[in-house]
């Protein structure tokens, strides 16, 4: 994903805007996939305190 930021910043000579909306996007994923931890993490031990 940074790869192709950079790529389309080389090609248009705007660094600011593709690495910007790459690091947004990084920001959301890995936001969804902290709470899909904290929810799995929750369910096991759920399971495993029965």
């Amino acid at each position: 994903m940074l790869g192709e930021a950079l790529d389309i910043a080389s090609e248009t000579y705007r660094y600011a805007e593709p690495l910007t909306i790459a690091g947004i996007i990084f920001l959301a994923l890995a936001l969804v996939i902290s709470q899909g931890v904290k929810w799995l993490e929750k369910r096991l031990a759920a399971s495993t305190a029965r």
